[in-house]
């Protein structure tokens, strides 16, 4: 098996975390946006819905990944991101979600109905 490694391209995108002990298994991120200036609710929907190198199981990232994706690829200059804010799909409260300003890598909690922009992920 090949030993893969953050930042590869592998199972429809690009890697932003490997589970501990294993690099079989893991996250990707899509290789490019698929929206900008959207919003939350919007931004899911085009993830959930998104149909990429043959795989149809994107998601809009958690909080969490968000953060992996920033540190593990963004600041290695990998990804293409935008210095904009991102979606996640964890709700800070009924009228908020987080989000991470990838500029300076900061969280953020927006009202839903702030521009921001979508990048899916998914399992492998």
């Amino acid at each position: 098996m090949k030993n893969l490694k953050i930042g590869d391209t592998h199972a429809g995108g690009l890697i932003f975390y490997l589970d501990p002990g294993s690099d079989q298994h893991g996250l990707v991120c899509a290789p490019y946006d698929q929206a900008e200036r959207i919003e939350s609710n919007d931004a899911d929907i085009i993830c959930k819905s998104l149909r990429l190198n043959g795989y149809s199981d994107w998601r809009l990232p958690s909080n969490d990944e968000l953060s992996l994706m920033y540190t593990n690829l963004h600041t290695a200059g990998l990804g293409g991101f935008t210095s904009n804010y991102y979606w996640s799909s964890t709700a800070y409260n009924a009228d908020m979600m987080w989000s991470r300003y990838f500029g300076f890598g900061f969280p953020e909690n927006d009202g839903a109905y702030n521009p921001g922009c979508a990048r899916a992920v998914r399992v492998f």
